[in-house]
């Protein structure tokens, strides 16, 4: 038996490929409505983990922007 490799399902756009790949398959008959679904959910699933990594991502940024203001305000305060 022929071993299978993976998908990197390592960003958004990876995703939108497998999605692709699914949908072709799914009109061409080579795939069963069944495993579709199950592709679709999963790669919902993916799709708001990404979104989830980024916003905590564009949080974290704009934490530490404040953060180095109020520093720098707080010197200023001081002299």
């Amino acid at each position: 038996m022929s071993e299978k490799r993976g998908i990197r399902l390592t960003d958004p756009e990876a995703v939108r490929r497998l999605l692709a790949r699914t949908v072709n398959e799914l009109l061409g008959d080579t795939m069963s409505p069944d495993k579709g679904r199950a592709v679709g959910y999963l790669c919902r699933g993916l799709l708001e983990c990404f979104e989830f990594s980024l916003f905590e991502r564009r949080i974290t940024a704009l934490e530490n922007h404040l953060n180095e203001t109020e520093e720098g305000e707080d010197i200023d305060s001081e002299e």
